[in-house]
C-alpha cells in the first residue's frame, strides 16, 4: 500500500480523536454552564446534552473497541456510519437490522454504548477468520447502505482490516 494512503488513514484516526476531544470538552462546558449558570428545567436539558456530548467524545476518541464480537461490530458500525460526515437513515436502519439479526435487546445495546464511552481496554481481535470476516461484512453493509461509498469510507475499511489482520484487498473487494 502506498505511504500516502497509510498516512491518510492515520490522519482520519487523528481527526476522530480530535472530534472526540471537542465533543468531550463541549460536553463538560455544557454540564458546568447548565449546573451553575442556568435555572429551571433548561439547566437539566443543558446538563443532559453535556453528558451526551461527553459520551460521543469518548466514543469518537477511541477507534479501539472492547470485548465480544457483537460489541466490536456495533461500535464499529456506529463509527462507520459517521465516517463520511453524514449519518444517513439507511445506515441507521442497517445498524438496527444488525441489532435485530443478532437478537440483542435494547438493554444490551444501551450497555454496549455506555461501555463504549467509558472503556479504555484494548481491541479484542477475534482469532477466528470467520469472525474477522463477519466484522468486515457488517462494516461493508453500513458503508454501502446509503448507496455511496466515499474514499474516507474505503480508508476506514482498510484501517479496520489492517487492525484485525485481514487482507485489505479482500475487504475492499466486498465493496464492489
Amino acid at each position: 500500500m502506498p505511504n500516502r494512503l497509510k498516512g491518510r488513514r492515520q490522519i482520519i484516526i487523528i481527526i476522530y480523536i480530535m472530534v472526540g476531544s471537542v465533543f468531550f470538552i463541549l460536553g463538560l462546558i455544557a454540564i458546568i454552564v447548565g449546573a451553575i449558570f442556568i435555572d429551571g428545567w433548561v439547566s437539566w436539558l443543558v446538563v443532559i446534552v453535556g453528558v451526551i456530548l461527553q459520551a460521543l467524545g469518548k466514543m469518537f476518541s477511541q477507534v479501539e473497541v472492547t470485548g465480544k464480537t457483537d460489541e466490536t461490530i456495533l461500535r464499529l458500525l456506529f463509527l462507520a456510519s459517521y465516517i463520511d460526515g453524514n449519518n444517513s437513515e439507511e445506515e441507521n436502519k442497517y445498524i438496527q437490522e444488525y441489532v435485530k439479526r443478532r437478537g440483542l435487546s435494547e438493554k444490551q445495546v444501551k450497555i454496549i454504548f455506555a461501555k463504549a464511552g467509558k472503556s479504555t481496554e484494548p481491541v479484542a481481535i477475534p482469532n477466528d477468520e470467520d469472525e474477522k470476516m463477519r466484522i468486515i461484512d457488517e462494516i461493508v453493509g453500513v458503508l454501502k447502505a446509503d448507496g455511496v461509498v466515499t474514499d474516507d469510507e474505503k480508508d476506514f475499511l482498510e484501517t479496520i482490516a489492517d487492525m484485525i489482520k485481514i487482507d485489505k484487498s479482500k475487504a475492499l473487494a466486498k465493496l464492489k
